[in-house]
């Protein structure tokens, strides 16, 4: 890495990987398919890239506003 990055900007440590396991145990919990094995869902490549496509969709708050509202459930 020293080739690449300034040593003014290159951190060895821990204190950056929080913020990506925070996001890592967010997916687990919304996605409860990649840890469950004893219930029966679809594993299948399709419905796992679907879910989290719209887990990324709902993140947004104006996607998630958006169809809350059509749906009248404020």
């Amino acid at each position: 890495f020293k080739s690449v990055i300034p040593s003014s900007q290159h951190v060895i440590g821990k204190s950056g990987t929080i913020y990506i396991e925070l996001d890592n145990a967010n997916t687990r919990h919304y996605l409860a398919r990649m840890t469950r094995r004893t219930k029966v869902v679809s594993k299948s490549v399709q419905m796992v890239d679907l879910s989290m496509r719209l887990l990324e969709y709902f993140r947004v708050p104006e996607n998630y506003n958006a169809v809350r509202d059509s749906l009248n459930l404020s």
